[in-house]
């Protein structure tokens, strides 16, 4: 089995914290969020936005950003999509909450389509297993990006890149879906 270039992983380990591993072509960083920011949603929101509006086609490039904000330090995500199916993901920190210097951690450059499935698919996993609701009483601000997350699934589902498995229940996800249909 192939190495994978990209890995992310998230995971609440108390209230109000995040834990968010991400790695490309084995550069790994780890970020330790506060729910001062909404990672997720503004996560998502970008890259949901690059999908739906994908000026790359016609412009060459299609550049997003968002910021991740914790106690001491920020980190500024650079999303670049180029025409050729490429992304380029550039990641730098600030030691202080707005400060203006920066340093590189990451700078990676993958299929946008892998790095839209590797993302999906974690938050996909996690959501399944937590649910909304735990979510919500575990990062105690900002709902879960369903219609974000929706939005990118259904582009790879479109894109053959994402199967859908009918028979998935068992899932806290798949619980809470029942409370809303009774």
């Amino acid at each position: 089995m192939p190495e994978q270039r990209i890995i992310f992983t998230f995971e609440l380990p108390q209230q109000g914290e995040a834990k968010v591993m991400f790695s490309i072509d084995g550069i790994e960083s780890e970020f330790e969020l506060t729910n001062v920011c909404n990672p997720l949603g503004d996560m998502l929101s970008t890259m949901a936005t690059m999908v739906t509006n994908p000026q790359q086609l016609w412009e060459g490039e299609n550049t997003a950003g968002f910021i991740w904000y914790c106690e001491a330090e920020s980190y500024n995500w650079t999303l670049t999509a180029r025409a050729n199916g490429t992304l380029n993901i550039l990641i730098t920190q600030s030691c202080e909450f707005f400060g203006d210097d920066e340093v590189e951690i990451v700078n990676g450059e993958c299929n946008t389509d892998e790095f839209i499935q590797v993302i999906v698919a974690e938050l996909d996993r996690f959501i399944k297993a937590e649910g909304l609701l735990n979510y919500q009483q575990m990062w105690q601000a900002n709902e879960f990006p369903i219609t974000y997350l929706l939005i990118l699934k259904k582009h790879l589902i479109d894109c053959g890149k994402w199967i859908v498995e009918k028979n998935d229940n068992g899932t806290t996800l798949a619980d809470e879906t029942i409370l809303l249909l009774g």
